[in-house]
């Protein structure tokens, strides 16, 4: 697995498999993307506020979950490449 980050990695990241893609956007994202990074993470989940309780002030929050396949997945890999 290859981790893409956006240009404000706090805000965005991106997992690259050889058979997809999963964009993670939200908050705070440092502590995740660092606990993914160390093999520390097992699970995530979106934030729904009618679901859960507000989480403290700085916590992470992750706002969406994409999975790409596909064709957006190809583009996904050319950029990628072409950013090496």
């Amino acid at each position: 697995m290859a981790t893409v980050f956006s240009a404000d990695y706090d805000k965005a990241f991106t997992l690259i498999y050889s058979f997809m893609a999963v964009e993670i956007k939200g908050r705070n994202l440092k502590e995740i993307r660092h606990a993914m990074q160390t093999g520390r993470c097992e699970f995530i989940q979106e934030y729904h506020e009618n679901e859960f309780a507000q989480p403290a002030k700085g916590a992470a929050i992750i706002e969406s979950v994409r999975f790409i396949t596909g064709e957006k997945m190809d583009d996904i890999l050319s950029t990628y490449k072409a950013g090496k």
